[in-house]
């Protein structure tokens, strides 16, 4: 009798790693740009300018020269095309075309269940995104995005049940009832309101200066917020569509962070999202106001703060995040807002964080916070998150390339909160300067060679799992590393990164 060996391979099918996903991403894009440019040539060469053009348009945006990460925000309410408005992307005309993009939405389509099932739905969300650029109409994917079909076309439950109670989107003033556009059409806005109906119409100034404090405020409800404000109302507005566009960006990028109680993986997992309350934000119309409210509840030192969230400390209460008013500030407003916001998201977006009990790893929250900072909203309605920008990212060169002052990463990673903050003389402009970069590094640099590994880091450090005895890898472990190695590719990208 005689034994063969057989390779092992042949009985055992392994789960997919980010890794092993991201390249097969790679490579469906890189298969359909590959086709839809050997199209655009023979285009171009037989002097068919009209399809050239169109087939040049789906080849998609250049690369960001930051290296930042783009993301476009999909809109509460897709009308169908019998509504008179516009209507769904159509399906290129050309059938080469619309071959390869549809190989290509079937492809992402499949890899997105690959990486739900093997817990990345980070990656998912991004196939999804993906697949809807290619095939607006597929059904599956835009349920899993949170969508229902109405009318012919999609909406948000949100936006769903604004429309049955008669509302409209108004391009400035948000969901409103559909018989106040003439008022606003004439400059006029709400003065008195009870139940929620205006007793008086005021011109826009008057009515914003019946809410110039904040505790008689405006007050504005969005699918996911819930913002009390003293500012005028059409930037009250704009504020809460900033709010909706970045909590989309950041449930698609920190997807893997919130784990399986995120949206997206309980879609997927056949469950329910998970109820969560409007995150409360108080937006002040200046400093001062901000100061002279939050000194009752904290003390000295709010004069020094861009902004702050608090978050619920027991049972009853309501986490909120405070911002104001300030168009002439170090750090533009839009920044504090992304900064505290993520924080806000994460606090009470995913389960119960056990944070406080881990040894050290404080960085890796100031570094998200003040990731989101480098959030630029683009002429073309997307994002782009990540890219070389902002004061602190100049002074983040400045000290820890230029000056050397780059606290070694092993020591920089074990931080406690008050050594971060800077008790026992450390330089807590320093620490969050370099936390920024190194967040900004470990999510975008290398074409994002760490960031998968880097979630999973940001997802211990969020459960606790940095305690004293607890099952987390160190972070140059997991990153397959060591700390010098380390700190020398990262600030060989800060001597790269453009100016």
């Amino acid at each position: 009798m005689t034994f063969a060996l057989v390779p092992l391979l042949a009985f055992t099918q392994f789960p997919d790693s980010a890794a092993d996903l991201r390249r097969e991403i790679q490579a469906v894009r890189a298969r359909e740009g590959a086709a839809l440019a050997t199209l655009l040539e023979k285009l171009e060469k037989d002097g068919e300018k009209a399809r050239a053009s169109e087939v040049r348009a789906l080849m998609g945006p250049a690369e960001s020269p930051n290296g930042a990460w783009r993301f476009l925000p999909l809109p509460e309410v897709v009308p169908g095309p019998d509504k008179g408005l516009p209507s769904l992307p159509t399906v290129p005309r050309h059938p080469e075309a619309a071959k390869a993009r549809d190989r290509a939405a079937t492809e992402l389509l499949e890899l997105a269940g690959r990486a739900a099932k093997v817990g990345r739905p980070s990656i998912a969300d991004e196939c999804l995104r993906g697949v809807i650029d290619r095939r607006p109409d597929q059904a599956e994917a835009r349920r899993l995005l949170g969508y229902v079909a109405h009318q012919g076309g999609w909406a948000t439950p949100f936006a769903i049940e604004m429309l049955k109670r008669k509302k409209v989107d108004h391009p400035t003033y948000g969901w409103i009832d559909a018989d106040w556009v003439p008022r606003l059409e004439q400059g006029l806005l709400p003065g008195r309101v009870v139940g929620g109906k205006p007793e008086q119409w005021l011109p826009a100034a008057d009515a914003d200066a019946l809410r110039s404090d904040i505790l008689h405020g405006w007050e504005i409800t969005t699918a996911h917020f819930f913002i009390k404000t003293d500012v005028p109302l059409a930037r009250a507005i704009a504020f809460g569509r900033q709010l909706e566009h970045f909590h989309q960006a950041f449930h698609s990028l920190m997807a893997d962070v919130l784990g399986a109680e995120g949206a997206l993986a309980r879609r997927y997992s056949g469950k329910a999202p998970t109820a969560v309350k409007p995150h409360e934000v108080w937006y002040f119309g200046d400093k001062a106001e901000y100061v002279n409210y939050l000194k009752r509840l904290h003390g000295q030192g709010v004069d020094l703060e861009l902004g702050r969230f608090d978050p619920a400390r027991r049972r009853g209460e309501v986490g909120r995040s405070y911002f104001y008013r300030d168009d002439a500030g170090p750090v533009p407003v839009e920044a504090t807002l992304y900064h505290e916001a993520s924080h806000q998201l994460l606090f009470e977006s995913g389960p119960k964080s056990g944070h406080e009990s881990n040894v050290g790893q404080y960085w890796v929250f100031e570094g998200l916070g003040t990731y989101f900072e480098t959030l630029e909203a683009l002429p073309d309605g997307a994002l782009e998150i990540g890219g070389f920008v902002g004061p602190r990212l100049a002074l983040a060169r400045e000290r820890l390339v230029e000056r050397g002052e780059c606290v070694p990463l092993d020591k920089f990673v074990a931080m406690s909160r008050t050594r971060f903050d800077g008790a026992g003389g450390g330089d807590v402009y320093l620490n969050y300067a370099q936390a920024m970069a190194l967040a900004v590094f470990l999510m975008q640099g290398d074409q994002g060679r760490y960031r998968d590994e880097f979630l999973d880091y940001i997802a211990d450090a969020y459960r606790g799992n940095y305690r004293r005895g607890g099952p987390a890898k160190p972070l140059f472990e997991r990153l397959g590393t060591t700390p010098d190695a380390l700190q020398t590719r990262f600030l060989d990208f800060l001597k790269k990164a453009p100016k």
